[in-house]
Order: C-alpha cells, then structure tokens, then sequence
C-alpha cells in the first residue's frame, strides 16, 4: 500500500480476512482507522514504515498477536487503540526488557491516547510506562494484569481518563497530581488494591484499614486495662485508708 493515500478510514465495514501486509517504505498514510471489523490474525510490522502515521485505531476486531512493541519506531504515534482484540502476553519486549526503554520503543513516549483494553495481556503494567509524559488516557481495563501500578505514574501531569478495572492488580494506589481526579470505577475489580479512592485504606505507616482497625481495637483494649488498673488501686488506697482511720481510733 503506497502513494499519497494519507487517511484510510474503513470502520465498521464487516471487513473480513487478515490485514494488508504491503505498507512500503515512504507511505503518506497519516491515520488508519479499521475499527469494528471482524479482521484476523497478526498486526503486519510493514506499518512501521509509515512513518507518518499519528492515528492507528484497530480495535474491536479478532487480532491475534503479541503487544507489538515494534510501534515504537513510528516517532508521529499519538494515538494507539487495539482494544477488544485477542492481544495476549506480557507487555515488554525480551526478557524482563521494558518496551519503553528497548532501542524500538523509545517513541511511545509521544502517545497522547493508548487503549489496550479487553484483551488477554498478563504480567505486570511495565514501569516504564511512567515514562509517557504526555500521555492523556490511558486504558488497561479487561485484561489479566498482576502486580502493584508502578510508583512512577504519580509523576505524569497529563493524565485526564486511567482505567485499570477488571485485572488482577493489588498494592497501593500511587498518590499526587492527577491521581485525586480518578473515581473507584478506575480502579473496580480489583480486589487486592487499597488506598484512595477505595475504601480500603493504605497508611504511611503500611498497615491497611484491617491492620489499622486491629491496632485501634488493640489500643481500646489496652485504655480499658488502664483504667481498670486505676479504679482498683484507688479502690486499695481507700481501703488502706480506712483500716488506718480504725487503727487510730
């Protein structure tokens, strides 16, 4: 697929069969935008010669493939969807390297909008993706994500819209900037995350809310020993009191 073309916009056309895999070096293509079709297989890596691309939208369509890392070789990417798909695996690239910080990622910090939502992609949410600074939606929703959300999201500026909902997440939520804009449906189905919005606490301390409440219930039982402890020895101190009185009497 070559020439001047510079938006193809075919969605929700009933298209079938596997995508192009004809995307030559030097293509003008600016936008692609398939979504809502019922295309198979694999995402071609021919698109990483569109080198102008900023839009590419291929969601709710039946890919089946691995995250395709090698998008980050398109330095104009803004917007990435690949939501209800058959995305499986990990988020990275080889071995424990992060997609970000790989010699193909690096671009993806440029992304302004990328969902990822609905598919069956495991393993934790890379920390690397604290790196995209500009991003402002992010959506991770329905999939089988582990682990805790990497510290470094606290830092980005320029979130309006995070879902994490339905994975498998756990630990604290991070706390600061945009991160008090987000509301419990952000974060809902997720059992093993606490803090705020939830109604699970995370204290500085690190105890959560059933931890806190055992230490105020320890801290109850401990004033009532207390002042038991005080009423009997004043009760002593009266008794001692009147044998002395008798004594002298």
């Amino acid at each position: 697929m070559s020439g001047h073309l510079e938006v193809l916009d075919m969605k929700h056309n009933n298209l079938s069969g596997t995508l192009p895999t004809t995307f030559s070096i030097g293509s003008a293509l600016r936008s692609v935008n398939l979504n809502g079709n019922k295309l198979e297989g694999k995402i071609p890596r021919s698109l990483e010669n569109c080198q102008r691309l900023e839009v590419l939208d291929l969601g709710d369509n039946l890919l089946n493939d691995t995250f395709p890392m090698w998008l980050g070789t398109l330095p104009a990417l803004r917007v990435l969807s690949l939501r209800l798909n058959k995305l499986h695996g990990p988020i990275r690239t080889s071995g424990s390297e992060s997609m970000i910080h790989s010699k193909y990622c690096g671009s993806l910090i440029a992304l302004h909008v990328l969902n990822l939502s609905h598919n069956g992609l495991q393993g934790p949410i890379p920390q690397s993706f604290g790196s995209l600074s500009s991003v402002e939606s992010l959506d991770l929703s329905g999939n089988h994500l582990v682990g805790e959300i990497p510290a470094q999201f606290a830092s980005l500026t320029s979130f309006e819209v995070l879902n994490l909902s339905y994975n498998h997440l756990e630990g604290c939520i991070p706390q600061g900037n945009q991160f008090h804009t987000f509301e419990n449906n952000s974060y809902e189905g997720n059992d093993g995350l606490r803090g705020f919005p939830l109604s699970k606490g995370c204290g500085n301390d690190g105890h959560d809310s059933a931890s806190e409440e055992t230490y105020a219930r320890s801290a109850l039982e401990r004033t009532v020993e207390e002042l038991g402890h005080k009423i009997m020895m004043a009760r002593r101190k009266k008794q001692r009191r009147q044998r002395n009185y008798r004594r002298k009497k």
